[in-house]
C-alpha cells in the first residue's frame, strides 16, 4: 500500500482525539505518519508547515472531525489509482465538491447522513470542500499562506492547480464529517471569500461547496443575509437532514458502498 501522510491543523485537541485520532482506520492500520498541526495563524500555514516535515509524497489534508472508515485507505488509494490511469495530470482529489458548471459530486457522511448525489464516480470538479483533499508533495502544488483565516483554502489550491493545467477529482471514498453547525456568523469566512474574489477575479464566477463566488454583490448580499438571521434569532433548518440517515457502524465497518442503489 503507498504510503500516506495525513496533515491536521489542531486547534481542540479533545476534537482531533474523539474524532479523528479515534477512527477506525487508525485501530486497523498504524504506518500511517500523522502529523498534527497546533499554533498556527492560518490552515495554509499550518499544512505548507506540514507539507514540509512530511516523509511521504502522498498527501491527505483533513479536518480535526472528521472519522475514516476502517477499510478508507484501501478504498481511497484504489479510487486515486482510477483517476490517475486516466491520462490526465491530476491536481486535488477529495470526497465532495462542485462541478465548473455548479452540480454538486461526491460521497460523504455528514454526521449521520449520507450525501451521495446520483452522479457516477470519479468526477471532474472545479474546487473541493475542504473537510478533506489529497494530492502529490511532488506535484508543488502549496496553500496561500496569505489566505486570511481557516477557510477558502482548498478552493484556492483547486484554482492554483486548475492554472496549471491539472485536474481535479472527486472520487468515492466516503468518510464521516462530525462538524458542528455554526452557530453566529462566521466573519473569518467572509474575509477568505472577499479575498479569493480579488485574487481570482479573472475566473469568475467560482462554484464552490459553500456557494458561488461571482462579485461584490453576491459577497454582501450573503453576509447581510447572515447578519439579518442571527440578529432575528432565526436558525434555518439544516441543509443536510434532507439526505437519508445511514448506520453509523455500517458506514465505519463496511465497505463503504451507497445504502442508495446508483444510476
Amino acid at each position: 500500500m503507498s504510503a500516506i501522510t495525513f496533515i491536521v491543523p489542531v486547534s481542540d485537541q479533545d476534537q482531533y482525539q474523539k474524532y479523528f485520532l479515534s477512527s477506525p482506520l487508525f485501530a486497523r492500520e498504524s504506518h500511517f505518519e500523522i502529523l498534527a498541526q497546533a499554533g498556527f495563524r492560518t490552515s495554509g500555514q499550518a499544512y505548507n508547515d506540514g507539507i514540509q516535515k512530511a516523509q511521504n509524497d502522498l498527501i491527505v489534508c483533513a479536518h480535526q472531525d472528521v472519522v475514516l472508515p476502517a477499510m478508507w485507505a484501501t478504498r481511497f488509494l484504489a479510487r486515486r489509482s482510477e483517476v490517475e490511469s486516466i491520462g490526465v495530470p491530476v491536481g486535488v482529489v477529495g470526497c465532495w465538491g462542485r462541478t465548473p458548471k455548479g452540480d454538486y459530486v461526491g460521497h460523504i457522511y455528514h454526521r449521520d447522513r449520507e450525501l451521495f448525489p446520483q452522479r457516477a464516480l470519479p468526477a471532474r470538479v472545479q474546487t473541493l470542500d475542504e473537510l478533506l483533499i489529497s494530492f502529490r508533495k511532488s506535484s508543488g502544488l502549496r496553500f496561500d499562506p496569505d489566505l486570511p483565516s481557516f477557510f477558502g483554502y482548498a478552493v484556492d489550491l483547486c484554482l492554483q492547480a486548475q492554472v496549471r493545467g491539472l485536474h481535479n477529482f472527486v472520487v468515492d471514498a466516503p468518510c464521516i464529517h462530525q462538524t458542528a453547525d455554526r452557530k453566529s456568523v462566521q466573519k473569518d469566512m467572509y474575509k477568505s471569500w472577499m479575498y479569493l474574489l480579488r485574487k481570482w477575479k479573472d475566473f469568475l464566477p467560482v462554484w464552490t461547496p459553500s456557494g458561488r463566488i461571482d462579485g461584490r454583490w453576491s459577497y454582501w448580499k450573503d453576509l447581510i443575509r447572515e447578519y439579518a438571521f442571527h440578529a432575528m434569532g432565526y436558525s434555518p433548518r439544516p441543509w443536510w437532514l434532507r439526505y437519508p440517515q445511514v448506520n453509523r457502524e455500517a458506514a465505519l465497518f463496511g465497505d463503504g458502498a451507497s445504502t442508495k442503489d446508483r444510476d
